[in-house]
């Protein structure tokens, strides 16, 4: 299916798809790179169709979703229901069939206006975010767990919700253009700006990145002159759950700070779910790497990069942040936050000009948000 819908991409952009061609974003976490393309109405329509061959018995339950957009090695697909304007995240091996990528925004259920046969929407549900946004009518109602039964619209299954879960469906179908006006006021803001989507490969892979660059989403803390800042996407096709980008620079100047270069030894990382005590990760450097912070960049060469995960090392200065990327792993309550510190020694490791200290990494929520882009 994969190279099938990859010929109907091709065919329908009149071009070979570009590794990070996509007006949606991307990012990556190790091997795994998401930068999700807008099809065109041709390519909708084609790949829809092949989609729908291929994966009869899904799409047989799921008649009126069409696909708008998708990344090019299909492990991301986002569909749009025509019934409704509803827009949804397919993803190949993900924990939910499909997700909701945009809050409803009906009105409450009026106490008392439940009834069997009544249409409704579905939100609130933390535990189940993929449920939020779907249509459904209501069934029986189990006075004993305070539960309605509520049949999914889509066939896709029933499932037992308490009253504060139930919305009215007013029929409004505005999903999709609230989904476009969210992600067109990120980049507006500059929350989504251009950069490497792949940090090691530099301008190669430069593509609009989705982990946040500013707003309330971006950790941001100065140690010593040692800015480290800190965002995640959420991630449910994949086990990490959360992707997180960490970046570190120096401010100021060697006589505000100390010391002229640092290199990173260690880290602690506290990933905490909400209302648990912080599980708490020590270890060597980041992802095999130990950077040396210098006024305008950092120093790649063996001693910051041992297993040569970067191309063209010297002892000058790499213009820029460092920045890696990583998972934090999944959490039952689907909300948390991550948080921690960093070990550098003055100078570096190996000729140190004064003792170690310790680099704040403010906390930044592990949460699933209301609209998704990055899924």
């Amino acid at each position: 299916i994969r190279r099938q819908l990859s010929e109907v991409v091709e065919d329908g952009l009149g071009r070979e798809v570009g590794r990070f061609d996509g007006v949606f974003g991307g990012y990556q976490v190790y091997n795994h790179v998401i930068c999700t393309m807008f099809l065109s109405i041709r390519a909708a329509v084609a790949v829809t169709n092949v989609f729908r061959e291929q994966m009869h018995d899904l799409m047989g339950e799921h008649p009126t979703k069409v696909i708008f957009a998708m990344d090019q090695r299909f492990q991301k697909i986002f569909f749009v229901d025509v019934r409704d304007g509803m827009v949804f995240i397919w993803n190949r091996g993900g924990r939910a069939t499909f997700t909701a990528a945009v809050p409803f925004q009906g009105p409450a259920l009026p106490e008392g206006a439940a009834r069997e046969g009544l249409a409704v929407r579905l939100g609130s549900l933390k535990s189940r975010p993929d449920l939020n946004g779907r249509a459904g009518t209501l069934g029986a109602y189990d006075a004993s767990r305070d539960r309605w039964e509520v049949k999914l619209a889509d066939g896709s299954g029933t499932h037992l919700l308490r009253p504060a879960n139930l919305l009215q469906d007013d029929g409004r179908a505005d999903a999709l253009l609230r989904w476009f006006d969210e992600f067109s006021r990120r980049l507006r803001d500059g929350v989504y700006v251009r950069r490497p989507i792949l940090p090691e490969m530099g301008e190669s892979s430069v593509g609009l990145v989705l982990f946040p660059a500013s707003g309330e989403e971006l950790s941001r803390c100065v140690t010593r002159g040692v800015e480290v800042t800190a965002s995640c996407v959420y991630m449910p096709e994949h086990s990490g759950m959360w992707g997180y980008s960490i970046a570190f620079r120096l401010l100021g100047t060697a006589e505000e700070r100390g010391f002229e270069t640092c290199q990173l030894k260690t880290r602690r990382w506290e990933i905490a779910e909400d209302g648990e005590a912080p599980s708490v990760v020590n270890g060597e450097g980041v992802i095999g790497l130990f950077p040396i912070l210098a006024d305008g960049g950092w120093i790649c060469n063996r001693e910051s990069d041992p297993q040569l995960q970067y191309s063209g090392h010297s002892d000058s200065v790499r213009l820029g942040e460092f920045r890696y990327q990583s998972s934090s792993g999944a959490l039952r309550a689907m909300s948390g936050s991550f948080g921690g510190a960093l070990t550098f020694i003055p100078g570096t490791i190996k000729k140190p000009t004064g003792p170690p200290f310790e680099a704040r990494l403010d906390a930044f929520r592990l949460y699933v948000p209301d609209y998704l882009f990055e899924v």
